[in-house]
């Protein structure tokens, strides 16, 4: 794809936000384990979507498209090839369970900037768990070998860099022949682990905890079959309500933004309120109305995602904005907060790191057009956009890689009034 051109803009209307890829991805999971015939309502078809549903194929699930979303069926059953996860932190954590579940040596792998992101976690708790695990490259990457079958055990495990680890865990050991325990140090993004206990509750299977620090899985479960409607995703949400802080005019909505799970980038409206802006919603819409931005502090530990959006929002507000959580941003696509800071920065976004801070200083007067590179990161890719739509325009290489998560990203900001070229 050729570099796009994003010159400023003004933007109006509404848009109808996508559905999640992260409620999509548990529920994919969770249809697989009931080995009936499930209905996934509303699906999301972005890459790392696709990749999870790829690898349910291999693993002996049918897969159907109906006029109301698709159909899943079919007894899971061990892989009939390696499986990629494609570059789908989510899709390769909630995976390598899976394929522990049989007795037979599974290889998972990805591609890009998932190579980078560290498997160590799974090492001793999948052990504990009676699994083999080794690493036939480079240790504590993918791709990773693995192979069953696993058996009930209480395990340790670090939660301090990601809550997938924990999610993708919690999600097969209802299905042994026994009880399990998890005993979680350092947590993390509660809100994700929410959305997976949500989920499990949603087919039938339960897990205790305490405090998130103790985690008791009853065995002998299973997921009932069930149709599930997946919500409008609060990531893409946050971006728009972020482009329409800085750039929207007096009629910016979004739309289909809800529904009762647990979403981490919900948050995003705290933040807009603390800078300035209100809310009106009406049901799971919701209309923006801008106010004078102003500087801002907030704590993006539990929700690190926001803060591709928070920073490209700061940029525009008078004085300085502290968004505290930053150490969740290096294994992500990219090294997220040293991204933030050099591409944005090549637009004139004064951004400043320290330790777990990152601190926003705008001089929006200083701001100008530059070549950005999104560095295959579509959290980057979008909020360079923010920035440039609101600035001086930017010219974006990469911007297809918004695919892993928003396929439509460019095509929603043209709808509402972006100019875009390429």
């Amino acid at each position: 794809m050729k570099p796009l051109l994003i010159h400023p803009s003004r933007l109006e209307g509404s848009i109808r936000i996508p559905p999640g890829k992260s409620l999509m991805q548990r529920s994919l999971i969770a249809c697989a384990l009931s080995g009936e015939e499930c209905l996934i309502a509303n699906p999301s078809f972005s890459d790392d979507c696709l990749a999870v549903l790829d690898a349910l194929e291999d693993m002996g699930i049918a897969i159907h498209a109906r006029d109301e979303g698709i159909v899943l069926n079919g007894k899971l059953s061990a892989p009939i090839a390696d499986l990629n996860a494609g570059e789908s932190g989510l899709g390769a954590r909630l995976l390598i369970p899976l394929a522990c579940l049989f007795d037979s040596k599974t290889e998972i792998g990805g591609r890009g900037s998932l190579l980078t992101r560290p498997m160590f976690e799974f090492v001793s708790a999948l052990s504990s768990l009676g699994a083999t695990v080794t690493f036939p490259d480079e240790p504590g990457f993918l791709p990773i070998r693995v192979r069953g079958p696993l058996h009930p055990a209480e395990i340790r495990l670090d939660g301090s860099q990601s809550s997938q680890f924990l999610s993708g865990l919690l999600m097969v050991l209802p299905l042994l022949q026994g009880d399990s325990s998890i005993h979680l140090t350092g947590a993390v993004s509660k809100p994700y682990i929410d959305l997976t206990l949500e989920v499990m509750d949603y087919f039938g299977v339960h897990v205790i905890h305490r405090d998130y620090i103790e985690f008791r899985v009853p065995g002998n479960q299973r997921y009932q079959a069930c149709s599930i409607f997946i919500d409008g995703d609060w990531s893409a949400g946050a971006t728009m309500l972020a482009a329409g802080a800085v750039a929207g005019g007096s009629d910016f909505r979004i739309e289909e933004c809800g529904g009762p799970f647990s979403h981490a980038d919900q948050r995003i409206t705290g933040a807009l309120l603390f800078a300035g802006c209100r809310l009106e919603r009406d049901n799971d819409n919701y209309r923006l109305r801008k106010g004078r931005l102003r500087g801002f502090e907030f704590d993006a530990t539990d929700s690190p995602d926001l803060f591709p959006p928070l920073v490209a929002l700061a940029a525009f507000c008078e004085g300085k904005s502290t968004l505290k959580g930053a150490g969740r941003l290096k294994h992500k696509e990219s090294d997220r907060a040293v991204a933030l800071q050099e591409e944005l920065g090549k637009l004139g976004v004064h951004m400043e790191l320290d330790g777990d801070v990152i601190i926003v200083k705008p001089q929006v007067e200083k701001y100008h057009f530059a070549d950005v590179d999104a560095r295959g990161d579509h959290r980057i890719a979008m909020a360079a956009a923010i920035v440039a739509l609101g600035a001086k325009g930017a010219r974006i290489h990469g911007a297809e890689c918004v695919k892993k998560s928003y396929p439509d990203f460019w095509k929603d900001l043209k709808s509402l009034g972006a100019d875009i070229e390429g």
